[in-house]
């Protein structure tokens, strides 16, 4: 995907400034075959970067293999394993909090389809939902899988059926574009008729005019690359998380209706 990519670069980018070879693993869902995990172990490197490793077994090979490591992506409280993630839920409460301050009172969250893919997005909205005081009535969850033309789609086949809302919120770029085309396909103007902001990076070449909480996921890639040297050398001891934040990224896709 455009995310892992975006981090893979900027690892790359480091670690050969570094002077460093190092390992970067990426294991989005699922299990591995045991033949082919061998095959990672055994990589020649200095270290491993593990990208959305979910599966605590296989993190548990790898802390065994004495070879440095740090997780990336994703977090196991209960192993020694550093890691480094995008901040997901201040990203999304402060996307909330974004259309809140240019007036927007009625508000509809475009979720994933199945909410424990990244509960932490999820909570930010809702808690920002609740601590700014909207009330419930005015707000909606639409659930979809994140894909733009499955979002596109639903977006079309509501017609008439579209909440009363002036803002709206995406879980992801994907779910976000495809409904924004949809929007487009029905007739309306964003951000006339709909504000609309996506939580998560979008590619800049031939991207839409869609305002977004985008991460810094070269100052991701940098910081697993620093920790991971430093535990090589031994001078990093720590089985910390650390978090980069989320900043909101302007396109004019978000009017001002509290003027």
């Amino acid at each position: 995907s455009g995310f892992y990519s975006y981090i893979f670069s900027s690892i790359f980018s480091e670690a050969a400034k570094r002077k460093y070879i190092l390992n970067v693993l990426l294991l989005e869902k699922g299990d591995v075959k045991l033949t082919a995990l061998k095959q990672c172990l055994d990589l020649e490197a200095d270290g491993n970067i593990l990208l959305a490793f979910t599966n605590e077994e296989i993190v548990k090979k790898f802390l065994k293999s004495n070879k440095p490591c740090i997780l990336v992506d994703h977090e196991f409280k209960n192993l020694p394993i550093e890691s480094v993630n995008i901040n997901s839920y201040q990203a999304s409460y402060d996307a909330v909090t974004y259309l809140y301050n240019k007036g927007h009172r009625k508000i509809l969250f475009l979720n994933h389809f199945r909410e424990w893919a990244n509960p932490s997005r999820v909570n930010g909205v809702r808690n920002a939902i609740q601590d700014l005081k909207i009330l419930q009535k005015n707000f909606y969850e639409i659930k979809m899988e994140p894909k733009e033309e499955l979002a596109y789609e639903a977006c079309v086949a509501m017609k008439g059926n579209l909440p009363p809302v002036t803002g709206i919120i995406g879980f992801s770029p994907d779910i976000t574009f495809g409904f924004l085309r949809g929007l487009e396909k029905l007739g309306f103007k964003v951000p006339q008729d709909f504000s609309i902001i996506s939580i998560g990076n979008i590619n800049v070449e031939g991207s839409p005019k869609l305002s977004t909480v985008e991460f810094d996921l070269k100052l991701l890639g940098q910081i697993a690359v620093g920790r991971l040297i430093d535990k090589i050398n031994g001078t990093n001891f720590c089985v910390a998380n650390e978090m980069v934040r989320g900043n909101v990224t302007e396109r004019g896709s978000v009017r001002d209706v509290s003027k």
